[in-house]
């Protein structure tokens, strides 16, 4: 297994892939953000549970998670964790998790589809997505000279990463290239390299068909160059046997062997919890429990993992949702799209604590009503996390990337 980041470049030159052989980059080079997008919109207040309140109570007689199940985040703060995220609890203690509560933006939607748009674009006004926040920072801010600066574990190309191609890989032996299918010419390009071989390359002198060759020249460089890199990984943590697990495992692997990739994507979802969020008979039990074990339980031991092969601190990693769940339960024991979220940044790096501003429950309290959380002076804007980032993390100005300037937290 390549024990750096050099060796890394060696070894896919060795291999022929001549994409590869490249200068190291400046600055940050090292660092790799992870990001995992946790599809669904998952429930705030039984993450972070606000177990004296009496309004959480009388919200859901069904629900609330008593007090004497939580455990403490930290003292004098009367939210506290659900018993299902004990990993992250852990990971809180030793300084490594900072939560950001009541998170959001302006005029809030509660479409699946508009909010994930939303997020991808950094844009709360969004209307057709033709640029993602990774996109742009990729194609104008990205100063490194990896050919590869980013990767996303998925069968199919994410909407971030629109405005700059990126491969999507599920497997260290498969590659799919990513395009941005709004353009006519990629579109093309992608459609027709998806049904011609490397060899190709050898039959083509103009127009789209030498784009073609070019392309699928690339991509089997690509994939084999990816496919001998960390091939003698083992995880040295225990992850739960999981799809986001299998996925982390592979960004695991890659970071280990010094691959020169700096952003991550992963999704995991399951978290759209209309019905049968719990156990009627115990709330801190049933699907929303297992999926939050789960979550915590991979993220947990991704960190282990990367610490364990000398990459501790060089990662951080994001975890979000598109919104948040209603304040209230719903007649089928579960809860419905809401707005205020919640969202972790994960790593050795990282500022441990609590940040944004905790939501006022009593100030929005509907008796016998659905109700959900606002976006009002408390809300922490899903664009200062991206600022957050990309200043303190990636060193880029966040401006170009969010056309517009946001506080970064003190998380880093």
């Amino acid at each position: 297994m390549a024990t750096t980041r050099r060796d890394f470049l060696k070894s896919g030159a060795a291999l022929g892939a001549a994409p590869f052989v490249t200068a190291l980059p400046r600055g940050s080079e090292d660092r790799a953000l992870v990001i995992i997008q946790v599809e669904g919109g998952w429930d705030y207040l039984s993450m972070l549970v606000p177990a004296d309140r009496q309004e959480y109570r009388n919200s859901r007689p069904n629900l609330a998670i008593p007090r004497q199940a939580t455990l403490p985040v930290e003292s004098g703060f009367d939210w506290y964790w659900h018993p299902a995220l004990a990993p992250f609890r852990a990971l809180y203690d030793r300084g490594d998790l900072a939560i950001i509560e009541n998170v959001g933006y302006p005029n809030p939607d509660l479409s699946h589809f508009e909010s994930t748009k939303k997020w991808h674009a950094a844009d709360p006004a969004v209307g057709a997505l033709r640029d993602g926040w990774l996109g742009r920072y990729l194609a104008g801010s990205y100063a490194g000279g990896s050919p590869i600066p980013a990767l996303d574990i998925e069968p199919y190309l994410s909407p971030v990463f629109a405005g700059f191609r990126v491969p999507a890989v599920l497997e260290a032996d498969s590659l799919v290239l990513g395009f941005d299918w709004s353009s006519p010419e990629d579109s093309a390009v992608g459609r027709l390299a998806m049904e011609v071989s490397a060899a190709f390359s050898e039959m083509v002198e103009t127009g789209v068909a030498r784009d073609v060759a070019g392309l699928t020249s690339y991509a089997y460089r690509f994939a084999t160059a990816l496919r001998e890199v960390g091939r003698n990984y083992s995880p040295r943590a225990s992850y739960p046997d999981t799809e986001l697990s299998h996925r982390l495992k592979l960004a695991a692997r890659y970071i280990g062997a010094y691959a020169p990739i700096q952003v991550y994507h992963v999704k995991t979802s399951g978290f759209d919890t209309h019905s049968h969020q719990a156990v009627r008979s115990d709330p801190t039990r049933g699907q929303l429990a297992t999926l939050l074990g789960d979550v915590s339980a991979a993220v947990r031991a991704f960190l282990d993992d990367i610490a364990a092969w000398g990459r501790a601190d060089d990662v951080v990693v994001l975890l979000y949702s598109e919104f948040g769940r209603r304040v209230s339960e719903n007649g089928a024991l579960g809860t419905d799209h809401g707005h205020g979220g919640i969202a972790f940044l994960a790593g050795a790096p990282v500022n441990g604590g609590r940040y944004g501003q905790t939501p006022d429950l009593a100030a929005h309290y509907r008796p016998s009503q659905s109700w959900y959380l606002p976006f009002d002076a408390r809300t922490t804007d899903f664009r200062r996390i991206y600022a957050t980032l990309l200043e303190r993390w990636l060193q880029v100005p966040s401006q170009p990337v969010l056309g517009g300037s946001f506080a970064p937290l003190g998380a880093l």
